[in-house]
């Protein structure tokens, strides 16, 4: 009798081992691949073809669709989440700071990130969706860190940071509507508007 382990269909067997540097690679271009065309326009074939590897490559990595979503998202807030960290860190005022963090998002014309989890959750489980959320909230913990420095500093009311963090996206997310960005000529100018309504508000 045929003692050898049974693999799970369809999955290819785990040898040889892919070159190194090839996991980053199948992230970015999943992560890339995903925000431009949605969880379900997007196969694991697409993204072989675009990343030059087998299918079995990805299946080296990857066990499924939803475990590969789930690690590029998780890849691409931890990038988003560290960029966050190091201008927020950097010279300038306040205000500065945020018109160059409010820019660099601009200037990438995707769909916001809620619009594709919403479309992918049915798809993840529990824990992926959680995973998810868990990564999102690094960056919103990066701001709120930061406002609250603001504030014991006097540059902020003292609000909550948290509260201050989650309206500041908030913006940001109402800022990649095309309609918005026609009001203005340039992302640096619509990025600067969108700072000046956080930081001042709307009254005369």
């Amino acid at each position: 009798m045929d003692q050898k382990r049974k693999r799970p269909p369809g999955r290819p067997p785990k040898s040889p081992e892919p070159q190194a540097g090839i996991e980053a690679q199948l992230l970015e271009a999943a992560a890339r691949l995903f925000m431009e065309k949605g969880y379900e326009q997007i196969s694991l074939e697409q993204i072989a073809v675009d990343c030059q590897v087998t299918k079995a490559t990805i299946y080296y990595y990857y066990s499924n669709k939803a475990v590969l979503f789930t690690q590029a998202v998780v890849h691409l807030l931890g990038r988003a989440a560290d960029i966050t960290r190091l201008m927020l860190a950097g010279p300038g005022t306040l205000k500065e700071r945020l018109v160059q963090i409010a820019t660099g998002h601009l200037a990438e014309t995707r769909p916001d990130l809620m619009t594709m989890l919403k479309e992918a959750e049915s798809r993840l489980s529990p824990e992926q969706v959680q995973e998810i959320h868990h990564a999102e909230g690094r960056i919103h913990h990066i701001m709120a860190e930061a406002f609250r420095e603001a504030a014991g500093r006097g540059e902020l009311k003292p609000l909550s940071p948290s509260f201050l963090a989650f309206s500041f996206s908030a913006l940001l997310m109402l800022g990649n509507r095309a309609v918005l960005m026609e009001q203005y000529p340039s992302v640096r100018e619509s990025a600067e508007a969108i700072v000046e309504l956080f930081l001042e508000g709307a009254a005369v």
